[in-house]
């Protein structure tokens, strides 16, 4: 990352280089202690990523980012989740040298929520709709919620004996569901989905109409045992 002062700011702009991006924007947006200065529309961010230890600088562009704010990026690890530690506007950037940030992960969260034991429950469809959700625990270049080649025969929510899996994963995943591994699950208009943490994070999404449960896609059914169960659990208690 090259460092330019704000007193070389437009005198860096007038660099002609056609491989090189200068930061500019004629909106006022960002403030630096008592200095306010433009914005630009690119530039770049320090990320940290304390799960692998590594630190990296990236481009940022038509994305307002902070310091402290969660993201994704390009490259070779853009399954993890980083936070940025440092923003730069007054540089000048060289494309193909860095990876970009891809996504900015929304950590507010409105509306009513009600505790069951170690959950938090809400009705309000725009709280924590998936979308959302997704991106607190997989990266938007990551693999998408798989899709069923065949139809499965209908099985009643309380009787998940008759779901068709082996005896070995739904111990397993009854074990994901006691180690409270499932972290996140909705239902709106019959449309299931879930976020499971085995060995990773899992999708799975699922149809459930009339207490029946019907087109389970997931890549382990470890992962729909457990989400099926704790679904039960809450049927149970509301």
């Amino acid at each position: 990352m090259e460092q330019l002062s704000p007193n070389q700011y437009n005198k860096q702009n007038t660099d002609t280089d056609q491989d090189v991006i200068h930061t500019s924007h004629p909106t006022i947006t960002g403030k630096s202690d008592d200095i306010i200065f433009p914005r630009p529309d690119i530039y770049l961010v320090e990320v940290e990523f304390s799960n692998s230890r590594e630190i990296g600088t990236f481009i940022c562009e038509n994305m307002d980012v902070w310091e402290g704010d969660f993201v994704y990026v390009t490259g070779p690890i853009q399954d993890k989740i980083g936070t940025v530690r440092e923003v730069d506007y007054f540089c000048k950037i060289r494309p193909s040298k860095y990876e970009r940030v891809v996504a900015k992960v929304d950590t507010s969260l409105y509306g009513e929520f009600s505790p069951i034991e170690h959950l938090w429950i809400t009705f309000q469809r725009n709280s924590i709709e998936k979308d959302k959700m997704r991106l607190w625990f997989l990266s938007p270049l990551s693999d998408g919620p798989c899709v069923s080649s065949n139809d499965m025969l209908p099985f009643p929510l309380r009787n998940l004996s008759q779901f068709p899996i082996s005896s070995i994963r739904a111990e397993r995943g009854e074990g994901y569901y006691e180690e409270h591994r499932v972290a996140y699950l909705s239902i709106d208009k019959g449309e299931g989905y879930a976020i499971v943490q085995g060995s990773e994070y899992y999708e799975i999404t699922f149809a459930y109409e009339d207490e029946q449960i019907k087109t389970i896609a997931c890549n382990c059914y470890c992962e729909a045992i457990a989400s099926m169960n704790m679904l039960y659990y809450y049927s149970c208690r509301t």
